[in-house]
């Protein structure tokens, strides 16, 4: 789906972090990372109470290191 989006002209994607569906958000953003080369990934929706802020910080610098500077950006110059 990640390399769709940028193959279509998207500049982003943001998955959703719940406990609720069989895929996580850090192995999504990972693998999304891998299969593209420009797309920016986001955290789009998480829950401080089920998934503590050093967990999700911890993750999203994992994605960042993996995706070379891609995660957790956003131009807000638009």
């Amino acid at each position: 789906m990640a390399r769709m989006l940028e193959d279509s002209g998207f500049d982003g994607i943001g998955i959703v972090d719940t406990q609720n569906l069989p895929r996580t958000r850090t192995p999504s953003c990972a693998l999304a990372a891998h299969a593209t080369k420009h797309l920016k990934l986001r955290t789009a929706v998480t829950n401080p109470v089920t998934r503590h802020p050093a967990v999700t910080a911890s993750a999203i610098a994992t994605v960042q290191a993996e995706s070379g500077g891609r995660a957790g950006t956003r131009d807000r110059s638009r």
